[in-house]
């Protein structure tokens, strides 16, 4: 029902018209968060908006007017940031969790997400370090697996236990990647 855009005036909210898909401004189309760019992760749920600009912050959702309200007076952390093509905050599809990267210090940060308030706790052992330049973050579509790319030429991959609420590195050197600013993209077929 709604469309959110993170840019230079803030976070922009747009209803979409069922009908024809044409855009038309929120309630409050300007929300006047404190965010500038940065990435956006919507919860599955459809209750809350994870911004990455000016800190991790999460935002509600009114299902009625789409209007976002800032749920912490200040961001959860500080470390979360990139360029502005970089997709620096990913949720596993179930929304349980977030998972955020820090390009300038190469942290890589994991969350819990309280499923009834959208409010974020870190992981035990996060942020962990891993290369400066840590570029995007990305969560498989069956939420078991994370990845984090690197324009260090790697990307370095996670196991996700949702019940432990756990996330361990996998085994070996962090896989080999050629070039900069990797994105991350998955695929899923199924049968037909």
């Amino acid at each position: 029902r709604f469309v959110y855009v993170a840019g230079s005036t803030g976070i922009v909210g747009y209803r979409v018209n069922a009908d024809t898909g044409e855009l038309e401004p929120a309630a409050s189309a300007a929300f006047g968060t404190p965010t500038l760019g940065g990435a956006l992760a919507l919860a599955p749920s459809g209750h809350y908006l994870y911004s990455s600009a000016g800190g991790l912050n999460t935002f509600s959702i009114d299902s009625q007017t789409g209007a976002l309200g800032l749920l912490s007076p200040t961001p959860y952390s500080l470390d979360v940031g990139g360029d502005s093509y970089s997709r620096v905050l990913a949720l596993d599809p179930t929304g349980q969790f977030a998972f955020s990267v820090h390009m300038l210090n190469g942290h890589f940060g994991a969350f819990q997400v309280a499923p009834s308030t959208g409010i974020l706790s870190g992981l035990e052992g996060f942020p962990v370090t891993l290369a400066q330049g840590v570029y995007s973050v990305g969560v498989e579509p069956s939420g078991r697996f994370v990845y984090v790319g690197s324009d260090a030429g790697t990307i370095s991959g996670y196991s996700l236990d949702r019940a432990q609420r756990t996330l361990t590195a996998m085994s070996g050197p962090p896989f080999p990647l050629d070039g900069l600013q990797p994105e991350i993209a998955f695929v899923t077929l199924g049968l037909r």
